[in-house]
């Protein structure tokens, strides 16, 4: 058996005697306990005395099942004991249980001795000595949620953003965000993958990471980002957008003629067939050389060679219609181009063409030169046609046609002329151009009393029918 420990301290006093017991080496330096006993140094035979038992943990460490056993000799009697003891034959144990690290424990017992005489009483101290060392068991929770718009046009950039969180106890370490975008979707660089790494996540600790997506063509896109972390965490979100697409189709309509000098009226059509909003609706229609602006509808404006309209958005399925009028200026082949565009959709063009031509406006005027005449006189016809209009006339012919009171005597003028059976007719003129004048003078005598009319008659290509023109001479 093992010796022992060595009581290392002993004080004796009149009245009380006091020892102290290092268990187990008998050291303070080496020991886990110190059992300190104080009891008076001289008992009186049966008179009952007090004594004190006091133990210290002396270790950095808990202890467990600290007891204290104490022998007696048969002529003692325990009388009782504050913490109470269990009494087998001539052992009493007091159970301390656990001790702190650096804690002390007091035993106050009472004692009788029946009979006189040197005895010796024996007391120990035991413990179970453990290691223990802390343990955390922890609860992480990886979560992850996406968010971009419901919907968007094609041309806009998408923004993503992918909220990664910790909402469990302890650390997530290692943790890898993997987007794959759909076909249709790729990121501004043209990427279709996205990588993001988070080297750890604490507890209650929420990291954003965000890219902006772009699609190519119009559509439904659904996409899944998934988290990963190297101890075995997953987590995953998905996020769905509608990609829009403005489609524009426009439309001109003018009349395919129009005479010089006259206005021409323009009506542009246009209609969004795509699912998207066309914002930002901008209508361009290039003045034409040759026309002059007058007027347009829905507030546009004539401005460096260009007529205008700023509109509001064309909502998918709508159309909307604008009046133009120019007056055309010169003769010949008017093109009018239109255009319109609008944020995120394609150009649309359209053109108009209107044949513009000038017309020969005759002016047809006949005067006698003496009026009243007497019978034997003569008189002269002068024959005026004038082009009023904007084309030039070409074979411009004049008939003139005498009554039988009236004799033919001479002609002259623009073209040579020709007596006929009832008066004269002119060779054609080739051209009377635009603002032109010619004159023809048919000179008659007077061969009796009359109210004559001289008649004339006036063709030209341009004309569907003759143009007739009388002139009283009155003969006496």
């Amino acid at each position: 058996m093992p010796a022992a420990p060595r009581a290392e301290q002993q004080t004796h006093s009149p009245a009380e005697s006091i020892t102290t017991t290092y268990f187990p080496s008998g050291k303070a330096s080496s020991s886990l306990l110190a059992l300190e006993s104080r009891l008076p140094r001289e008992i009186v035979r049966n008179k009952p005395f007090d004594y004190t038992l006091t133990v210290s943990n002396l270790s950095p460490a808990e202890l467990e099942d600290v007891t204290v056993t104490e022998t007696l000799p048969p002529e003692f009697e325990l009388r009782g004991s504050t913490p109470e003891a269990q009494i087998t034959g001539s052992a009493i144990v007091w159970r301390l249980g656990r001790m702190q690290a650096n804690s002390s424990r007091s035993i106050q017992a009472e004692l009788v001795g029946s009979s006189g005489g040197d005895f010796e009483r024996c007391v120990k101290v035991s413990s179970a000595t453990t290691m223990c060392q802390p343990l955390r068991i922890t609860a992480p929770n990886l979560t992850l949620a996406k968010t971009m718009p419901e919907e968007l046009l094609s041309c806009e950039d998408i923004p993503v953003t992918l909220m990664i969180s910790n909402s469990g106890t302890g650390t997530i370490r290692g943790i890898t965000l993997t987007e794959q975008l759909p076909d249709g979707l790729t990121t501004v660089d043209g990427m279709q993958m996205v990588r993001f790494a988070i080297p750890s996540l604490a507890a209650n600790e929420t990291i954003s990471r965000s890219f902006m997506a772009r699609a190519t063509r119009p559509g439904i896109y659904e996409s899944r980002t998934q988290a990963v972390s190297a101890d075995g965490f997953s987590a995953d979100a998905n996020a769905r957008i509608l990609v829009r697409q403005p489609v524009l189709a426009l439309q001109a309509q003018a009349r395919p003629a129009q005479y010089q000098g006259r206005n021409i009226d323009y009506t542009f059509t246009i209609a969004n067939t795509g699912d998207g909003p066309a914002n930002g609706l901008l209508v361009t229609s290039v003045l034409p050389a040759g026309a002059t602006f007058v007027k347009a509808s829905d507030g546009g404006q004539s401005r460096n060679g260009a007529i205008t309209w700023q509109l509001d958005s064309l909502a998918p399925g709508a159309e909307r219609s604008l009046q133009l009028q120019l007056q055309a200026d010169v003769i010949g082949r008017l093109a009018n181009d239109v255009r319109a565009t609008a944020t995120c959709a394609t150009a649309a063009s359209a053109s108009v063409v209107t044949e513009i031509s000038g017309v020969a406006a005759m002016l047809l005027e006949v005067v006698d030169l003496s009026d009243p005449i007497e019978v034997g006189e003569q008189t002269t016809y002068e024959i005026t046609v004038v082009n009023q209009g904007t084309a030039t006339a070409t074979k411009v012919e004049i008939t003139c046609i005498l009554e039988e009171s009236q004799a033919y005597v001479t002609s002259e003028g623009a073209t040579a002329g020709t007596r006929t059976e009832n008066g004269v007719r002119f060779a054609p003129l080739a051209q009377l151009g635009a603002g032109e004048t010619a004159i023809w003078r048919v000179t008659i005598r007077a061969l009796e009393a009359d109210d004559a009319r001289f008649g004339i008659e006036l063709k030209s290509d341009q004309l569907s029918r003759p143009v007739r023109e009388n002139e009283a001479t009155q003969q006496y």
